[in-house]
């Protein structure tokens, strides 16, 4: 009870509204909905209560706060889906612009820097989808979270067609001999002969005739914006 109602108490602070701005809501949802069994709260207390876990309250009445307060009633039931940043890409890199840099965990599971976790929509739940960030202050797109889908590879089908020429992370061999990949964040388009250039959204050339291992798709962004809303504390 009580992480929900800390949850609503950051909704309604998030939108602003006043307990009597969220009664007024109130009557005209039940004014609208005459055959409706949900008691709404009709004075301030009753919110106060709930605000600070002195009530419980059920999803319904979840989901009635969320209209009153034009919120996502997941936001107050459940939990911000969090994710970590698992590496960052450098758009201004003079060597190795837009190629990905892990962050890398040592044998203990401890990563070797302190590695932000940040709120994505919940859309993005699932384990298949992780996030890099864009990292140079320099830049317009510092800040920026990229969410990409993590595909398999099954060596029978090395990726998937329709992700050319589409916004991706390309896996791309180390060397042709070699079974590690190296990462670059842009747009694989295919050639005549098999191998790829791989471009930036501004159209500019990032690799020209190179063989791509996978293709892992950019499925959203996030701005700082959206991630550093809804804290804790």
């Amino acid at each position: 009870m009580t992480k929900r109602s800390n949850r609503l108490r950051l909704v309604v602070k998030e939108s602003g509204k006043t307990a009597k701005e969220i009664i007024n809501k109130f009557d005209t949802m039940e004014t609208n909905n005459r055959g409706g069994s949900l008691n709404l709260p009709s004075d301030p207390v009753t919110i106060s209560r709930h605000i600070n876990a002195k009530r419980g309250f059920d999803i319904d009445m979840a989901v009635a706060y969320g209209k009153a307060l034009d919120a996502d009633p997941a936001d107050i039931c459940f939990e911000p889906v969090m994710k970590n940043i698992r590496g960052y890409v450098d758009p201004l890199d003079a060597k190795k612009p837009f190629s990905v840099n892990w962050y890398t965990n040592t044998e203990d599971g401890i990563y070797e820097k302190e590695i932000l976790s940040v709120r994505v929509p919940r859309d993005f739940y699932a384990d298949k989808f992780r996030l890099i960030e864009f990292k140079n202050p320099t830049s317009y797109r510092h800040g920026v979270i990229l969410i990409y889908q993590k595909s398999k590879n099954d060596n029978k089908k090395f990726t998937n067609p329709r992700n050319f020429n589409q916004f991706c992370m390309c896996e791309i061999p180390k060397s042709n001999k070699s079974i590690e990949s190296d990462y670059i964040v842009g747009i694989p388009i295919p050639t005549k002969n098999n191998d790829f250039i791989i471009a930036n959204l501004e159209g500019g050339i990032l690799k020209s005739n190179t063989k791509i291992t996978n293709l892992h798709p950019i499925v959203g962004m996030v701005t700082a914006a959206f991630y550093e809303n809804f804290q804790e504390n």
